[in-house]
């Protein structure tokens, strides 16, 4: 059976003369202290209790009957109406969020969750290498449709755009990874459903807080929904930083059967693997997934390429389909 993790072996070979070294995050970039936030463990199952999150979540009709938790900052956004509030927790390990969720939502009568409302789930990246972030990148392609599934429907949001419309333009971006170790890819956008930015910053769009955005979420108070969703990104990021780059790259190659999805799935999300594979899309969705994270695949020295050939009007010279 193939296997995807092999990060420590790799780990293991020396570093040849001339290749890059690959860098975490926050020996590139100057990040300020996470919170040391100590609250109450839940009782749902976590995948990574440790691991550190930060929440944003809108909600409309909103009427406080108590104070918030201190655990989170009120903001207003402009795009809430009806008296629509952003609730923003402190950098916090996921063991503590679902006791602050529970929390907050007793401090009000339900609140509206309008079309307008989402969560935005920042996931803690200062650990990640360049290579690590590329190989998070190919996972996120492949089960973007899947993701987008679970998390409510986003994906005709303007505000969260799917990377597979703009296959091109991630390509490129995610191909300087690849290739350099620390690079910034401003290309980025700050709608994409998936927003890297905060790894590095952009003025005026994204602060530089060392994670990576989720944005696909629709607005919810169901914290049980919200913990599955934050155990399933999670489950991204253990696997791209356990998986080597060469072994992951061969399989998605070679991977075209609805048994080699099933394995991947598996690996990557363990016991939340069945959120993904009861959708009655889930082998479309991942067969198109695939498909993309191929396409950003970097193309070997030496290898050629097949383009489109243009020939112009009234050529008479050697037949172009005969190469």
């Amino acid at each position: 059976m193939t296997t995807y993790f092999s990060a420590a072996a790799e780990a293991a070979k020396p570093k040849k003369e001339g290749v890059i070294a690959d860098h975490k995050m926050s020996e590139i970039y100057a990040y300020e202290s996470l919170s040391k936030y100590e609250g109450l463990r839940g009782s749902l199952v976590i995948r990574a209790p440790t691991t550190y999150v930060g929440v944003e979540i809108e909600l409309e009709k909103v009427k406080l009957n108590s104070n918030v938790p201190s655990s989170f900052e009120i903001k207003h956004d402009g795009s809430l109406k009806l008296d629509g509030r952003e609730f923003v927790t402190v950098p916090i390990r996921v063991c503590y969020l679902e006791q602050e969720l529970r929390r907050l939502f007793a401090c009000m009568p339900p609140p509206l969750v309008s079309p307008r409302c989402s969560i935005h789930v920042h996931l803690n990246a200062r650990d990640f290498t360049s290579q690590e972030l590329y190989r998070f990148l190919l996972l996120y392609l492949i089960f973007e449709r899947s993701l987008f599934n679970f998390s409510g429907g986003r994906l005709n949001s303007i505000f969260c755009s799917p990377l597979h419309e703009d296959i091109g333009r991630v390509k490129g971006e995610i191909n300087k990874l690849y290739a350099q170790d620390g690079v910034r890819l401003m290309g980025w956008s700050k709608y994409f459903a998936l927003n890297i930015e905060p790894l590095w910053g952009v003025p005026m769009e994204s602060a530089k807080i060392g994670t990576v955005e989720f944005r696909h979420m629709a607005g919810t108070t169901d914290v049980e929904h919200i913990i599955e969703w934050i155990n399933l990104i999670v489950g991204l990021k253990i696997s791209a930083k356990k998986m080597d780059t060469q072994e992951l790259v061969k399989s998605l190659n070679k991977m075209n059967t609805i048994s080699s999805y099933n394995h991947l799935v598996t690996e990557v999300f363990k016991d939340w693997a069945a959120h993904l594979l009861s959708q009655p899309t889930f082998k479309e969705d991942v067969e198109h997934g695939v498909l993309m994270a191929k396409m950003t695949l970097p193309i070997k020295k030496g290898e050629k390429v097949k383009t489109e050939i243009e020939i112009p009007m009234g050529y008479k010279g050697d037949n172009a389909c005969a190469a």
